[in-house]
This record gives C-alpha cells, sequence and structure tokens, in this order.
C-alpha cells in the first residue's frame, strides 16, 4: 500500500525535507511513497531502504521509461547532445535482441525478420568455434514489402569474422534476393531501391563438400562427382540488383550452388571473400555492369566465375584457382568491356573458357587480359577483340568459329619464371592470331603509277588488322627506282597509309613488285 495514503505528512504530499540536511531528497518525483521522515536514526534508514528498492527494480526494468531510459549518454567532446543510454543502444540491432540463438540447433528466421524490420544494421555476434546461426526462410524482399508494406533501403548484415559469425541456410531456393527491381510475376510493383551490405560474415549452405553436380552453364557443363570441389547444393545465397554502394567484404560462402548472382544492377563491390565449394561462385549476368570483384579467394567451385551479358567488369588481384569441376572463369554470350588484371591461376586446364552461342548471335567482345600469373586460355568461339598481355600462360587454345581480332603480345611461359616468350598457341585458329610480340606483317604485289612528278607520291591505305596509331611503320617494295622512297604512317585502327614518294627530280613511276609492310609496336 502506497505509505502516502497512509501518511498525511509524507515527503512528496508536505514538500518537507529529510530531518538531515545533508540528505536532501532530490529525487521526489520517483518516490512518491517514501514514509514522513523526522530527525530520527530510524527515519533515515526506512528512506534509504526504500530508495535503494526504487533504484534497483526500475533499472532492471525493460519497460518504457525504465531500464537503460533512466541513464543519460554524452558523447565525450564540445558540442555533444545528450540522450539516454537506450537511445544510443538501438543504434545497431542484433540478433540475440530478437531471440537469436547461435546454437547449431534453433532455427533464425523469425529472430531475422524481426531484426530486419526494424530498418537498422543487424549484428550476429561470433560463437565459440564458429557454432552456425541456422535460418530456414527465405528472404525475398519483394515479398516482404507485399506481406509488411514495409520497404528495407539498406539491407546490413554484419559480423564479427566469417569463421565465428556463420550463418547457415538450412532451407531451399535463395537466401538473401533483393535489390533495386526485386518484383517479380508474384510480386507486382513491389520494386525499390536496396542497397546489400555483408561484412564479416560467413554464409553456408546445406550443400556436402566434393560431391559435385553437373551444371551447365550456357554451352559448358561442370563433371559430377569430383571429389575436390562443388558440392551438390542447388541453394543460393544471394541474388541482388545491385544498388550503387552495395558490398560484400570479408565473408565466406560456401557450399551453395550459386554463391552470388547478379541480377543487373552496377557500381558494386565484392572483395576479400572465400569463395569455395560451391557449383558457382560468382555468376555475372543479366545485364550486370561496372562491377568489381577485387582481392577474392576463388577456390574448389564447379566454375569460379560465370560471365553472361555482362559489361564493364574489373576483376583484379584474385586467386582464381583449383575449381576442378570445370573452369575458373566461363564466358558465355554478349559480355563486353572485361578485363582480368594481376589474378592468380594455376595453369590448370581451363582457366578461362570462351564458349558462346553456335550460332554466333551474341559475341562477346573487347575483354583484356593483363598480367595475370598461370593463364591458361580456350576460346572455343564467339569472342571478337580478345587481348592478351603480360601474362604468364600455361597454355593457349583458340578456335575459328566466330573468333575474330585475338590479339597477344608479350606473353611467356609459365613454367619459365616468366622469362621465356610463349609461343605455342594451339587450335584452328592459332594462325590468325594476331600477335604483336614481332611485327604485323602485310604483304601484297604492287605496280606505282606510271607518272609521278618530281617531290609527288602515289598514296594508298591498306588494312592491318591489330595496327595503331603511334606503332613504328617499314615500307619496302622490291621494284623501288633509285631516288624513290618509301614511307608509311598508321593513321587509325587498322589502317596504314603508304606513301612512295618521287625524288628524282624527273617524272618517273610505272614500276611493279611486292610491297610489304612491317608495323612495330611503341
Amino acid at each position: 500500500m502506497d505509505s502516502e495514503s497512509r501518511h498525511p505528512g509524507s515527503v512528496r504530499r508536505q514538500g518537507r525535507r529529510p530531518g538531515f540536511a545533508e540528505e536532501r531528497c532530490r529525487l521526489q518525483c520517483r518516490i512518491s511513497n517514501v514514509l514522513q521522515m523526522f530527525s530520527s536514526r530510524v527515519a533515515m534508514e526506512i528512506w534509504r531502504t526504500s530508495m535503494a528498492y526504487v533504484i534497483d527494480t526500475d533499472l532492471a526494468a525493460s519497460a518504457a521509461g525504465k531500464g537503460a531510459d533512466m541513464v543519460g549518454f554524452a558523447q565525450s567532446g564540445g558540442g555533444a547532445s545528450h540522450r539516454t543510454t537506450a537511445d544510443k543502444l538501438r543504434e545497431t540491432v542484433s540478433i540475440l535482441d530478437f531471440g537469436g540463438v547461435g546454437d547449431g540447433v534453433t532455427d533464425n528466421t523469425a529472430a531475422l525478420m524481426a531484426a530486419l524490420l526494424t530498418n537498422k544494421p543487424v549484428f550476429f555476434p561470433g560463437t565459440e568455434n564458429g557454432v552456425p546461426y541456422l535460418v530456414s526462410g527465405n528472404f525475398d524482399f519483394a515479398a516482404i514489402k507485399a506481406a509488411t508494406g514495409k520497404e528495407i533501403p539498406v539491407v546490413a548484415l554484419h559480423g564479427e569474422g566469417a569463421a565465428r559469425s556463420v550463418v547457415k541456410f538450412t532451407g531451399s531456393g535463395t537466401f538473401l534476393k533483393g535489390g533495386t527491381t526485386v518484383s517479380n510475376a508474384g510480386y507486382p510493383g513491389m520494386g525499390y531501391p536496396q542497397v546489400l551490405s555483408l561484412d564479416g560474415l560467413g554464409l553456408v549452405g546445406a550443400g556436402v563438400k566434393g560431391a559435385s553436380i553437373a551444371v551447365t552453364y550456357g554451352q559448358f557443363t561442370t563433371q559430377a562427382g569430383n571429389g575436390y570441389a562443388g558440392c551438390d547444393s542447388t541453394q543460393t545465397a544471394i541474388e541482388w540488383e545491385f544498388e550503387p554502394m552495395s558490398s560484400v567484404r570479408n565473408c565466406m560462402i560456401e557450399c551453395f550452388g550459386t554463391g552470388i548472382r547478379t541480377h543487373q544492377g552496377y557500381a558494386y563491390t565484392i572483395s576479400e571473400c572465400h569463395i569455395r565449394f560451391n557449383m558457382i561462385g560468382l555468376d555475372l549476368r543479366a545485364a550486370t555492369t561496372t562491377g568489381n570483384v577485387v582481392g577474392n579467394m576463388i577456390e574448389r567451385n564447379g566454375i569460379g566465375i560465370g560471365i553472361w551479358t555482362a559489361s564493364l567488369l574489373s576483376i583484379r588481384a584474385n586467386a582464381i584457382q583449383g575449381n576442378y569441376a570445370g573452369a575458373d572463369v566461363v564466358s558465355y554470350n554478349w559480355s563486353t568491356q572485361v578485363k582480368f588484371d594481376s589474378n592468380y591461376f594455376e595453369a590448370t586446364e581451363n582457366c578461362f573458357v570462351q564458349n558462346g552461342d553456335s550460332a554466333g548471335e551474341y559475341i562477346s567482345n573487347n575483354f583484356v587480359f593483363v598480367d595475370n600469373k598461370g593463364l591458361s586460355v580456350n576460346i572455343v568461339d564467339c569472342a571478337d577483340r580478345f587481348y592478351f598481355i603480360r601474362n604468364r600462360l600455361g597454355s593457349f587454345s583458340v578456335g575459328d568459329t566466330y573468333v575474330s581480332h585475338i590479339v597477344v603480345e608479350d606473353n611467356t611461359e609459365n613454367e619459365a619464371n616468366g622469362l621465356v616468350s610463349f609461343t605455342d598457341f594451339q587450335g584452328s585458329g592459332a594462325s590468325a592470331l594476331l600477335n604483336r610480340s614481332a611485327p604485323l606483317l602485310h604483304r601484297q604485289p604492287y605496280t606505282a603509277s606510271p607518272s609521278i612528278g618530281h617531290g609527288l607520291s602515289d598514296s594508298f591505305n591498306v588494312i592491318i588488322p591489330g595496327a595503331a596509331r603511334g606503332d613504328r611503320i617499314e615500307v619496302t617494295h622490291t621494284g623501288l627506282k633509285p631516288g624513290w622512297e618509301a614511307a608509311g604512317n598508321c593513321i587509325g585502327p587498322d589502317t596504314v597509309r603508304v606513301d612512295l614518294r618521287n625524288f628524282t627530280g624527273a617524272s618517273d613511276g610505272g614500276f611493279s613488285g611486292t610491297l610489304t609492310v612491317l608495323v612495330f609496336r611503341t
């Protein structure tokens, strides 16, 4: 019973102070039940006991206005505003806040959904020995918007390291699906701009390591039953249309059918990740553009990286190796402006495979490979303007079906410490390679004009694939007469202007012979 009703002379009712001046009650609004106090030892003991009870119980409570709401917080430094500790703590959300448990047993689907709906970054605390947080549900953000009416513009999940904060997806289909146009036939009009930010997490599928299944990517099929790479899962960890500033960093992704599949999207980064034991590690497709794949270990998958209708990709400083169930990199159709720079391969078969549509309708073009180590190349078909420069090559095979303008320059043998030029080009298209390590050669019969005046030239253009502005040109002609000069200049891509100049002092011409043009790269 409130002492105020029993003791009309209480502190709050009468506004009196306790009997001892130095023990004044500063929290009158919080202790309305303190008994009337007099200048006596007994009265002071009653006051102290009542205060301790009120403070202990209120601070331990989690109801509104209690607990951390009662404790102030101010950041160090001038100009800091005063807030409650509760407000400060709610800046981030832990999956533990909603009953999540990383014990390898509990299904955390409901906890993760509740955490995401706060629209705050969600933290997965590390567990001892990386015991996983199990999740069986599919997080399709179009479906989530349809069901809740809520948009989550930034999906941010982070942990304490890929080996300690592990999320194991035990369901079927796709774990995380979202991005700018996540709407589909089942959820029309549900798309909205959506950034993905993952950092310091391990994402693990239900697949068995080293139990590869056959997966077809365009015209290329992986090997079933490989005991060293891939898995037997058909799950997808992430399918996303990346909004600018999206990133997947410092994550492990393993034992899925597909690790990350793009659905359009641009200006994203996948970096410092360990991607292994998936059937396809990264599937970069569906008009994705301006993506950066940097500093990752991509190993022991069926296909390390698949490229299909993609453009303006920068794939650099990765270790892409041991994807024994298929290939390190497979390119299918209609991709352009893709650069592989300073990556490590193991010079095994099928480090890079270009295998396009057999009808040649969607040829890939303008791929650049520069300064890669251990690269083996297999261009089956459908390739135009592929450039291989300063790589250490294990092998190189090229076909001739819808293949043109394949340039090789200053490549060396991988097993000779990069000191011996690579010359072992194989396949039906090898003779058509534009080997710019040696000068480009053009030779044809030519008859000069019969009347070229003194100081004038017989000038014409010849087409030499691979010639570029700035290249040094040498021109000779077997029938050139004394007093004549032969010169050349590259005036545009693949085009050399030849000048046969008359300095004899009189009109002259009419000679015939063989014209030879050499193009030296500068």
